[in-house]
């Protein structure tokens, strides 16, 4: 990179005006992967003012990389590592070290370090900040009291790197940092030029995810494999990347190390060349193994649990996301493995001169009825709204144009309102508050949203540390309105309420309106489109109570086939079909017709299905 970007000088000022003030800073500096990160963490210790500093990782390629980097931003640095049979010298004064050499042995190499020794600590990949090793370096520093607790006084600034959203097990991060010094976003990095874009498709899989267990927040691993490491499903990813990524320098990402040899090999018996890497592979042969598929055009290499943090390939033109998850952490890791300009471009225009305009994205997408069991998918990631789930091939920019006219629409007919409790498919409690005054859309546990007049919109979400934002949209970005964040949803809520009244006045009229009609009996459509879904609707339900329902059970897998559908599965023999969505199951209908025709064809010749005036079969 030949200058700095505009986002990271900003980040780096942030760190500067922190470290200057009365109390030293516990805070996080987010960026998307691919977007600099590296860049930036070379020069955390000249923003600081801390000559002495140390760096922690917990992978060997984290290391070698902030290595790297900080050669490069400080060539005078006396740079050393604290890691297995390398050990950092008293002239080191930037120390980057392993977070389990450190704690192992009770310590001695932290305590061999010494605590006074330096003037600012940098964690690299910080979502990993409350796992228990981390946190015995931070009692050491004095960052935590012996009850993991903060302490008031942080004797040192702390800063945190992350590219990822969240903590994948619910441990909030606010146990550890104070604050986001700095936060730049995946959709503002890519419009701004500094990222490919990403164009989408979903494939559909018919597997269902129900019977997989949770475990820290993500799917149980052996759980997982089982449902998804077979034949079938994968002959629907090779499928995918056969339409999609033809010929395109593919990653893909597997369950397990099983699964990712079974797919490799589903490749290669198909004439695509492919290679598998993974962390019980010596390191040699995964040192060639990557070198393969750097140097390699149209090569795909199938990996597991290692091209997720530290590995950078920015040729990379499509990302194939085989391995479900529930965590939104892992699945922007996986998703910015892709998203890299060209090598040594400098911004979107370079990188298409030098041949990479665009990622290609499969998101391979699997059934779950049951509440919970749902996969993350780029739908959750992008914000893009429930009827979108399914995305044949556009650009998630315009993709997120129709979904504006979407949640406007939904707010104008659908009216979820906050003040009255679902007879039938409640959200989750407090999705959103009872003492709401407008109608607020609810997106997520972490997502409110309040449509306005003229296509405005403003949000609630939660950011790394678990706390409300108060967002508003503009020219088709996010932007944070000038409040503190606030630490629940209640508080959050009624500030953001009152800043609408203040801020605007003439949308209060017409939201005061939408919550008056939440008596307001559903119509003949509404009617008929929910028990099309299979709802059975109580006596006089209201319309906002009905719209609620709809919703909670599109999300469940989105529309749901007709009650005609259902009876024709059953009768072709189709298990699991309550569970699929109108298209899954259109899908497995039209599969199960062929095998029978064909079945047919082959006992007594040629046989023609009867059909009802719908166009049906019975």
């Amino acid at each position: 990179m030949s200058a700095p970007r505009p986002y990271q000088l900003a980040a780096l000022e942030a760190v500067r005006v922190a470290c200057a003030g009365p109390v030293k800073p516990r805070g996080i500096i987010a960026i998307p992967t691919g977007a600099g990160k590296g860049w930036l963490s070379g020069m955390l210790p000249q923003a600081m003012g801390a000559e002495h500093s140390l760096f922690m990782a917990h992978r060997e390629e984290l290391i070698d990389q902030l290595v790297s980097h900080i050669q490069r931003a400080m060539p005078n640095a006396r740079i050393g590592v604290e890691r297995a049979e390398e050990h950092a010298r008293p002239m080191h004064n930037i120390v980057v070290a392993s977070v389990p050499t450190l704690v192992a042995r009770g310590g001695r190499r932290l305590i061999g370090l010494g605590r006074s020794r330096f003037g600012g600590l940098t964690t690299d990949e910080c979502h990993h900040g409350t796992a228990p090793g981390y946190l015995s370096v931070y009692r050491y520093f004095g960052l935590l009291d012996d009850h993991n607790r903060k302490t008031p006084h942080p004797p040192i600034p702390h800063l945190g790197l992350t590219a990822t959203p969240a903590r994948g097990d619910d441990v909030g991060l606010h146990n550890v940092f104070d604050s986001i010094l700095f936060q730049y976003k995946l959709q503002d990095c890519i419009r701004d030029g500094w990222l490919v874009p990403i164009r989408a498709f979903t494939v559909l899989t018919g597997v269902n995810l129900d019977k997989v267990r949770t475990v820290a927040g993500d799917y149980n691993e052996k759980d997982l494999a089982r449902e998804v490491a077979t034949h079938e499903r994968n002959a629907a990813v090779f499928d995918g990347c056969a339409k999609h990524c033809k010929d395109l320098k593919t990653l893909v990402f597997a369950v397990n190390v099983q699964h990712a040899i079974d797919l490799a090999e589903f490749f290669c018996e198909r004439g695509v060349v492919a290679r598998h890497i993974s962390g019980v592979m010596s390191s040699e042969m995964r040192a060639a193994n990557l070198a393969w598929f750097k140097r390699t055009r149209g090569a795909v290499l199938v990996n597991v649990g290692i091209m997720t943090e530290g590995v950078d390939v920015p040729s990379v033109e499509a990302v194939v996301l085989a391995r479900p998850t529930k965590s939104k952490t892992l699945f922007a890791q996986m998703l910015g493995r892709g998203t890299r300009l060209a090598d040594g471009a400098y911004d979107y225009a370079q990188s298409v001169a030098m041949g990479k305009s665009e990622l290609i994205l499969l998101d391979v997408t699997d059934a779950s009825s049951r509440i919970g069991a749902a996969a993350v998918n780029i739908a959750d990631i992008w914000g893009l709204p429930l009827r979108e789930r399914k995305l044949d091939g556009e650009l998630l920019e315009e993709a997120e144009e129709e979904q504006r006219t979407f949640i406007e629409r939904q707010a104008e007919q659908v009216k979820t309102v906050a003040k009255r409790v679902d007879l039938f498919a409640p959200p989750p409690a407090g999705a959103v508050p009872r003492t709401a005054r407008f109608s607020w859309v609810y997106v997520s546990d972490t997502e409110l949203r309040l449509m306005l007049p003229n296509r405005e919109q403003v949000r609630l979400v939660t950011n790394q540390l678990d706390q409300w934002t108060i967002e508003t949209l503009n020219e088709h970005r996010w932007m944070l309105m000038d409040t503190q964040p606030l630490p629940d949803k209640e508080r959050a809520l009624w500030l953001a309420e009152e800043l609408v009244t203040e801020l605007k006045p003439d949308a209060v009229g017409l939201l005061r309106w939408q919550n008056s009609q939440s008596d307001s009996p559903p119509s003949e459509k509404q009617v008929r489109y929910a028990k099309q879904l299979g709802i059975e609707i109580p006596e006089g339900v209201s319309a906002v109570e009905l719209s609620k329902a709809i919703d909670r059970k599109k999300a469940t897998g989105g529309d749901g086939p007709s009650v005609k559908m259902l009876r024709y599965a059953k009768w072709l023999g189709i298990e699991g079909a309550a569970a699929m969505s109108r298209g899954q199951l259109g899908k497995a209908i039209s599969e199960a017709k062929r095998a029978q025709q064909e079945a047919a064809e082959e006992a007594t010749g040629p046989v023609e299905a009867v059909a009802d005036e719908s166009g049906i079969p019975f």
